[in-house]
């Protein structure tokens, strides 16, 4: 439907345009909807019917949101914190996480390594930029010494390399 102008389009058809373009929760599509300026009793009322209508869903937008996630190498607590950024609530979100985990069988392990190889796949001439940053915490620099020692992802650099101590990095 053509309009001559954003100010005759009602809140459903900006939602519909929006849904169309890709899945949204009912917080974002409600925020958008807010920023155009309509009432909070017209969201409400076209968020409800869109829901009824099966045009818009909470758990197909998680669902979605956490496979797109996981194909980026992003972890659990990431997508969560993301989720619950969007107004996803806690019981869809561990719905979602349980549909794709199952659906998909995902590793979490190995996908925290291949994620860990694409991104740091050379050494670099210096350790810091071979841990693809620039300045470390204390707290951060013991964490990482204390993974890089113990855990196979380490297993991911090249054999003639390995990773030095990030003892010096306290310093900066």
């Amino acid at each position: 439907m053509a309009f001559t102008s954003q100010r005759d389009a009602t809140p459903r058809d900006i939602a519909i345009g929006l849904l169309a373009r890709r899945e949204y929760s009912r917080a974002e599509l409600a925020q958008r909807l807010k920023k155009k300026s309509f009432d909070d009793a017209a969201i409400d009322e076209c968020l409800d019917a869109l829901v009824e209508q099966g045009l818009q869903s909470d758990a197909r937008f998680a669902a979605s949101f956490v496979r797109s996630r996981i194909l980026r190498g992003q972890g659990v607590i990431r997508i969560k914190g993301e989720l619950r950024q969007r107004g996803i609530d806690q019981e869809t979100l561990a719905t979602a996480f349980e549909e794709v985990e199952g659906g998909e069988q995902v590793d979490w392990f190995e996908l925290a390594r291949e994620t860990l190889a694409r991104r740091f796949d050379s050494p670099g001439e210096t350790p810091k930029s071979a841990l693809g940053v620039n300045v470390f915490s204390p707290v951060a620099a013991s964490i990482l010494n204390k993974f890089a020692t113990r855990s196979p992802v380490c297993n991911t650099f090249s054999p003639a390399y390995t990773i030095p101590p990030l003892t010096f990095l306290v310093a900066l």
